[in-house]
């Protein structure tokens, strides 16, 4: 059987597949046949997706904010300033309070540690805004 996640959901799809060809069909031989986990094979045929489908349930920021976010750190960056740790946790901080203020939620706030998880996923970006111009190489 196969440990990567990739084959075991095409296997998953392939024995999917055949159970919707032959109605006729146990799960259960199906799922020897094709050599799926029968768990994960029956829960894709009741519609549940995989779970690196779904998303994570754990974002702070929503896609706009974030935008502003990085937005804010092009202003600081483009004024001379540039930002480091905690003005980027700061910023977040403020946008999560007013995102926050209209919703009442005040519970919402941001770690050291999330702004460094968001300083790496973000990595690309902060690459290409410290990269030295010309006429410095």
């Amino acid at each position: 059987m196969s440990f990567n996640s990739r084959d075991i959901e095409e296997q998953s799809a392939e024995a999917s597949q055949a159970m919707d060809d032959d109605p006729t069909l146990k799960a259960t031989e199906v799922a020897a046949a094709f050599k799926a986990p029968y768990q994960r094979l029956f829960a894709r045929r009741r519609g549940r997706p995989a779970s690196h489908t779904r998303g994570g349930h754990n974002k702070k920021l929503t896609t706009p904010q974030d935008d502003a976010l990085k937005e804010y750190i092009l202003m600081l960056q483009y004024s001379g300033h540039g930002a480091n740790l905690h003005e980027i946790r700061a910023a977040a901080e403020r946008l999560l309070y007013f995102s926050n203020f209209t919703t009442g939620d005040s519970n919402s706030s941001v770690s050291v540690r999330w702004t460094k998880k968001w300083m790496t996923r973000q990595s690309d970006f902060l690459k290409a805004i410290r990269e030295k111009p010309l006429s410095v190489k």
